[in-house]
Parts: structure tokens; sequence; C-alpha cells
């Protein structure tokens, strides 16, 4: 039905405002980042078919996820598919979703072996094996 294309992206103080999609080992800012990721964009409804049922489909998730639709929690999946029934949650015309994605401690403990913190020497030069975080989409609302 429609795809939501354009994101603020927040985990911690990294932000990043109106863009698209991506994985957080591709960013300077989110790399090392273990922080919940908080993703915010809108989408419109036109002619809400009440006799029909909405779903939103997140595409990739890294790692968990919980969805907001206009300020109230439609529900948290912790694998795929994640999807969800959204349809007592939307409205006519413009609706916000909030997506708070959970990543995992991995990319943190290279980031701060990288960093110097003896700690994390045992995850010392292993800048390589970063593991992809974040949501990757394509987010998009369907209708049944």
């Amino acid at each position: 039905m429609l795809s939501i294309n354009k994101w603020d992206v927040q985990s911690g103080i990294s932000i990043v405002k109106d863009t698209t999609l991506f994985d957080w080992r591709d960013n300077a800012r989110f790399k090392y980042s273990s922080e919940e990721g908080v993703y915010k964009s809108s989408f419109v409804i036109d002619n809400l078919n009440r006799g029909a049922s909405y779903f939103i489909d997140l595409g990739k998730v890294c790692f968990t996820a919980e969805v907001m639709i206009n300020e109230k929690l439609a529900g948290h999946r912790i694998f795929s598919p994640f999807s969800l029934n959204i349809t007592n949650f939307i409205k006519s015309g413009k609706n916000s979703i909030e997506v708070r994605v959970t990543p995992s401690q991995l990319n943190y403990f290279i980031g701060e072996a990288a960093h110097g913190n003896k700690v994390y020497n045992a995850y010392k030069g292993k800048q390589n094996d970063l593991m992809s975080e974040g949501l990757f989409g394509p987010v998009r609302v369907l209708m049944q």
C-alpha cells in the first residue's frame, strides 16, 4: 500500500534527521552504539477503509522492535516476521510511527576495545566483525 522512506533516527546522543534506513555499522556515529535506536516518521492514509485490516511490515530488523502508532503501543517483535496488525491504532490522515530497536552489545564491546579500554581486550582488532544493527526495512503499511 505505502512505504515509509524517511526517518529521524537517534541512539544515545547520535541523531540523524530525514534519512533513509541504514546499517549502523556503516555510520561512524552509530557503529559502536549499544543504546536503543529510536526511529520516528509519519505516514498518511487517505480514505481509511473501516472494513479492512492494516498491517505494518518492518522488513529486516537487528535485533528486536517495539512499535508505537500514534503514541500507542502496537506491539513488540523479537524475531521475523516483523509485522503487526495496526488496524486499531491508525486513523484517516497523518499517522505517527515510532520504532524502538534494541541492538546487541557486541559492537559496543569492539568499539571500547578499539578506543583502548583494557576491560574489552578480548575484542581488540575485531573491527571487521561488527554485526549489522538497526532497522533496515523496507517499512510498509499494507491493507488486507
